[in-house]
């Protein structure tokens, strides 16, 4: 429809400029010589003004005609204001607009027939955001590549082993959630581990939850790989709060973590702050200890380093304090203006 109105603007606008040239300029030309002829002081003057405004005419003319086409050139792009410029009650009436709008054309009398799955998953996700928007809860995504501790992280946080590990790897293969302790309001949310074997489908579960987290903390093991560098700089992209979690410490010395930390840090100057790089131990780990007695004999001792996770939890829940409504408000508006658009796809 849009498009159409556009059309018939831009052909009216031509047909008005013709229209006025080939009416008005015989005319004023006639205007102009009589006025010569006659001698009148008035006659350069009145050239002059009729040129003015030839050129403001031409001017808005030209403005309108650029509007026009715009909207022919780009008829499916909608410009939307930048989240950042909103305020947050502008950021939620905007986003009730598009969930309405969305369930509006999913409800549409053209669908007709049984509802097919992608329908169906679109319909329950609009209800879901419909949902959080009244009982602000905020999501927390684990993010990562697999054997990087997502799951032992999870069970840590939580102080009881909610969510699936593995020893060999792959053990989540769907999305996981959990009330955050003490915080009633705040999804905690495990995915399956990226570069799997046969893990494509895995894969695309990970970073669909991520599209809809508020917060994603991104797990790593070692130093950063570079398709782990590259999955970071995508959601940081999208754009999305990122803290990167350095798991698994307990497999250096305390200053090879550190140097580790430090070159994790340096390695993603301008995609992640600092402060959001935190050092974590998922799991109690046994060690032997050495200790030389009086007599100078050596015995062994078996001992457990308790895990210890409280850097990451500190940094989440300071975010959450400081900018939870904000970031919260950010991914729902996002959310809803892509569920709009997928409303507006043919259903295959």
């Amino acid at each position: 429809m849009k498009r159409t109105i556009a059309q018939l603007l831009l052909v009216a606008l031509v047909i008005g400029l013709g229209w006025g040239i080939v009416s008005t300029a015989p005319k004023i030309a006639e205007q102009y010589r009589q006025m010569r002829a006659s001698g009148d002081a008035m006659a350069y003057p009145f050239l002059g003004i009729i040129g003015v405004g030839a050129l403001l005419v031409l001017a808005g003319a030209s403005y309108a005609g650029w509007l026009i086409w715009r909207e022919l050139a780009s008829p499916k792009t909608k410009r939307h204001r930048k989240i950042e410029t909103m305020s947050d009650a502008q950021i939620a009436r905007e986003t009730r607009k598009h969930i309405r709008r969305a369930e509006k054309k999913q409800a549409s009398p053209s669908t007709t027939g049984p509802l097919s799955s992608d329908q169906r998953e679109l319909r329950d996700e609009l209800r879901n955001l419909d949902r959080k928007s009244t009982e602000s809860t905020l999501e927390v995504i684990v993010f990562g590549a697999i054997n990087g501790g997502k799951s032992s992280l999870l069970n840590a946080i939580c102080g009881q082993d909610r969510f699936a590990t593995d020893v060999v790897g792959g053990a989540t293969t769907q999305s996981s959630e959990i009330s955050f302790p003490g915080q009633g309001k705040i999804i905690l949310r495990d995915t399956p581990g990226l570069q799997e074997v046969f893990g494509d489908r895995r894969a695309l579960i990970a970073r669909t939850q991520v599209g809809k987290a508020d917060v994603v903390v991104f797990v790593i093991a070692d130093d950063l790989r570079s398709f782990e560098l590259d999955e970071i700089k995508d959601v940081a992209s999208i754009p999305k709060r990122v803290i990167v979690c350095f798991n698994k410490r307990d497999c250096y010395t305390k200053s090879d973590a550190n140097a580790l930390h430090q070159r994790i840090i340096e390695r993603l100057d301008g995609i992640v702050e600092p402060s959001d790089v935190v050092q974590t131990q998922a799991i109690d780990v046994a060690q032997t200890v050495e200790i030389q007695k009086a007599d100078g004999a050596i015995v062994t001792r078996s001992d457990t380093k308790p895990r210890d996770v409280s850097a990451l939890t500190e940094r989440l829940l300071s975010i959450l304090e400081s900018e939870g409504q904000q970031l919260l408000l950010r991914t729902m508006l996002q959310r809803a203006r892509e569920l709009e658009n997928l409303t507006t796809q043919p259903q295959e």
